[in-house]
């Protein structure tokens, strides 16, 4: 299972995020059935209990293993869901990847290039 997680510093396009990889299933109550989109569950911080940055909160994930998918060092993490503790490492990415968005141009007609 992967998950974004989402900066809350408090801007509203913040353009910072990663991606939260973890092994495990997220089992929902039946009254949260189908509306588990963006539904909080869990804080993610250094062990310092500091948060991660100006404020990351995971949403939507769960497991036994949590791995932060990141271009750096090595980090070691913790992820709280309710009274569960799970801890994980920050790790290089063997293969970086991009992340893109497309865009329709109105009234232009595609232009190939080389």
């Amino acid at each position: 299972m992967q998950i974004q997680v989402k900066c809350s510093c408090g801007e509203e396009k913040c353009p910072e995020w990663a991606i939260v990889e973890l092994q495990g299933v997220v089992e929902v109550q039946p009254s949260f059935q189908g509306t588990v989109q963006n539904l909080e569950i869990g804080q993610l911080c250094r062990p310092s209990s500091q948060e991660l940055g100006k404020g990351w909160w995971v949403w939507v994930g769960s497991g036994t293993n949590i791995h932060t998918v990141w271009n750096g060092g090595f980090e070691n993490y913790t992820f709280t869901v309710g009274y569960h503790e799970l801890s994980g490492s920050k790790v290089p990415l063997k293969k970086p990847f991009v992340v893109l968005k497309k865009n329709k141009a109105l009234g232009c007609k595609p232009e190939w290039r080389q």
